[in-house]
């Protein structure tokens, strides 16, 4: 997978406990995840008090930087054995790996379901816009 210094960089401050501990990790990986589905989501956990001993830029890097991944192996159709690869070779325990591997497989559902309702509304549309109901 083919990621920028940026990138690459962020995910691994995310990876070291040393500046996430297991709960601020937990609580920022659950955020990126969620930011993908809910643009408002991120917002509030970055306020999260659980968080404000980490400096803001960095927690907006790492946060960043998570859910470009995500991203990136959602368009590559990584499966778990891809994502645990990549997740090794930027120092992720295999708490973190698993942590991460189960979020993915969770939100990879709702983000395919929110696909599928949205194309179903565009179908409907189209249908409508074609067949227009009688008046």
């Amino acid at each position: 997978m083919e990621l920028s210094e940026y990138v690459q960089k962020g995910f691994q401050m995310l990876a070291d406990p040393g500046s996430f501990d297991s709960n601020a990790f937990t609580l920022l990986l659950r955020a990126a995840f969620q930011s993908l589905l809910d643009a408002q989501a991120d917002e509030a956990v970055l306020d999260h008090p659980d968080l404000k001993h980490i400096d803001p830029v960095v927690l907006k890097h790492c946060h960043t930087a998570a859910a470009t991944y995500i991203l990136e192996a959602g368009k590559q159709r990584a499966d778990k054995s891809t994502l645990s690869t990549y997740l090794e070779d930027c120092k992720f325990d295999r708490e973190r790996i698993e942590l991460f591997c189960t979020e993915y497989q969770v939100t990879y559902l709702k983000f395919f379901k929110l696909i599928v309702t949205i194309f179903l509304l565009f179908a409907k549309m189209c249908f409508l816009s074609f067949f227009p109901p009688p008046e």
